[in-house]
């Protein structure tokens, strides 16, 4: 689509490497695969990530061989993304850390958001460092004004487009969280009050994780401190998703 063009096209003038990615053919993937994983979100070129350019020609080259191609947005070079997925917990877990800095902000299809902002190298890539929250530094999000295989487009918040409000520094209180994807390892306190609850459970998850517990030790351990501990306790699927999230991590060899 020319809306598509010419959205990857402003994207490389900033300076943001683009790359077409495949798009959703109502609930199929452009790519024909019936159990695509990833719907109108991988790569539709033989690189992937690697091929971003910021090359006008290349990209005109590219939406002419694929019209539809969603548009991808590569991280990298000072560009991080934290990306927020409320279906696995991301809206409370945001909550639970707090305000963070205003930042360009996009709205994606499935209902939620990319976090963009600027930093250095001591910032890594981690997924799950809360239920439903992932950082994204050398790989892709999807950009507006992609399609979304539920029909709605990615969109930037109104008021927090590029350009309209300035890419913040990567905030101190995501950078502080332990490699483990839990806050610095300490007792836990014999009360876990709300907006404690998701860190702290978190944070024994991670822990128990490292040293090689599996996801139904892991869940067992987080229910029966949700139940001594939290005031209130967190629902059952809450704490459900936690253990769920943390146990996606490989066990360290």
């Amino acid at each position: 689509m020319a809306s598509h063009l010419a959205a990857a096209l402003a994207y490389a003038k900033r300076g943001v490497p683009v790359l077409p990615l495949h798009w959703p053919n109502g609930a199929a993937c452009s790519c024909g695969d019936p159990a695509c994983p990833s719907v109108g979100k991988h790569p539709l070129t033989e690189h992937g990530k690697d091929d971003a350019s910021t090359d006008a020609e290349i990209i005109k080259g590219w939406w002419a061989r694929w019209p539809e191609a969603n548009v991808g947005l590569r991280m990298g070079a000072g560009r991080v993304a934290v990306d927020i997925d409320p279906r696995n917990g991301g809206d409370e877990s945001l909550y639970d850390l707090g305000p963070l800095p205003e930042t360009v902000t996009a709205l994606t299809g499935g209902g939620g958001q990319h976090l963009l902002y600027k930093a250095d190298g001591a910032v890594k890539a981690r997924k799950g460092i809360r239920p439903g929250i992932d950082i994204i530094t050398e790989g892709y999000i999807v950009g507006p004004p992609s399609r979304h295989v539920s029909g709605r487009r990615y969109e930037w918040e109104v008021g927090h487009a590029p350009g309209q409000v300035a890419l913040a520094p990567f905030p101190p209180a995501l950078l502080s969280l332990s490699p483990d994807g839990g806050t610095p390892a300490g007792p836990l306190p014999d009360r876990i009050l709300a907006g404690q609850r998701n860190d702290l459970l978190a944070s024994l998850a991670g822990s128990m994780r490292q040293r090689g517990a599996t996801a139904e030790a892991i869940a067992a351990a987080l229910t029966v401190e949700n139940e001594t501990r939290c005031e209130p306790p967190l629902s059952p699927s809450e704490v459900a998703q936690i253990a769920r999230s943390v146990s996606r991590d490989p066990v360290p060899e």
